[in-house]
């Protein structure tokens, strides 16, 4: 219990008297000053229309998931980090393991972004998007 009590004291003094800028804390942007762009684009529109064209044109409909009828939409996330390439890839909402593992690679595919702009500087920008995978 003593040592507990030590412990809250002490939390309150640290980083006392440190001062950091806000834009040291953040990781990641949901939405910032200037967001990313595709290619040649000059805005958002632009933008996500291209996105949803490259991944029309390089997705593959796995084999397995055709023969199993598997239909839906992936949602992916991703990272277009400060140099504008894409990472940090992940299925948000998935369908089976292999139209994931094939949207996780398509969005790999992306080529680079002009990157987003937060308080005059590169930053990383998360995206979310959808693979709609359909037989008919």
């Amino acid at each position: 219990m003593k040592k507990l009590l030590l412990l809250l004291m002490i939390l309150p003094v640290i980083g006392f008297g440190q001062k950091i800028e806000e834009k040291e804390f953040v990781d990641v942007f949901i939405s910032v000053e200037q967001m990313p762009l595709f290619g040649d684009c000059k805005d958002q529109e632009c933008t996500q229309t291209e996105i949803m064209k490259f991944i029309s044109r390089n997705f593959k409909y796995p084999k397995i998931a055709k023969e199993n009828g598997v239909e839906g939409r992936v949602y992916v996330e991703f990272v277009i980090e400060k140099c504008g390439h894409v990472d940090r890839v992940k299925i948000v909402n998935g369908l089976s393991a292999e139209i994931d593992k094939e949207a996780i690679k398509v969005i790999r595919l992306l080529p680079k972004f002009q990157p987003g702009i937060q308080f005059g500087e590169p930053a990383p920008v998360k995206f979310i998007t959808h693979v709609k995978c359909s037989l008919g």
